[in-house]
């Protein structure tokens, strides 16, 4: 059987503005290169992503175990990565849970969770135990859509995919 995999939109060349109003105005939140530092010194990093649409749901894929990350604004998927454990919205991590992956948080992370307050809770939680550049970077269209095995066409956040096993 073909596992489940997630690609996930990255875009290190973007000015994230959390909050609104120039509050707090950062590029870290989708630079892999940053996250792969913070992974380096503490032996994970978490990622986070939002739900579609913004709506708080509960995460569908507890089975995803690994994924991708594509730089958008190159156009090409250039780093896999392995999670921890699976994939759930922030607020379903009980405070024991929560308590054993904090420490993963990077500092701009953390700082942006802050200032969304409640919001921050719908926010789906990935944390990383590892990423690895590919040996060879690759096109959204080698990869293929989990629900009907079609080419991806495109990734604003993240898509479900067929785990293709590029390393």
């Amino acid at each position: 059987m073909i596992g489940k995999a997630i690609i996930i939109a990255a875009n290190p060349y973007v000015l994230f503005d959390i909050g609104g109003e120039g509050i707090f105005m950062t590029t870290d939140l989708g630079d892999v290169k940053k996250h792969i530092a913070h992974l380096k010194t503490h032996g994970g990093v978490i990622w986070g992503i939002w739900p579609p649409g913004g709506k708080s749901i509960s995460w569908k894929h507890p089975e995803i175990r690994t994924g991708y990350f594509y730089i958008a604004r190159d156009q090409i998927v250039k780093y896999r990565f392995e999670l921890m454990c699976p994939i759930q919205r922030l607020g379903d991590f009980s405070e024991d849970e929560w308590a054993k992956v904090e420490k993963y948080l990077p500092p701009f992370r953390k700082r942006a969770h802050e200032i969304l307050g409640e919001v921050a809770k719908d926010i789906f939680i990935l944390v990383i135990k590892s990423i690895t550049p590919l040996r060879k970077e690759r096109k959204l269209h080698e990869f293929k859509k989990w629900e009907d095995g079609t080419p991806v066409k495109m990734c604003r956040n993240y898509v479900i995919i067929e785990e293709p096993g590029y390393i």
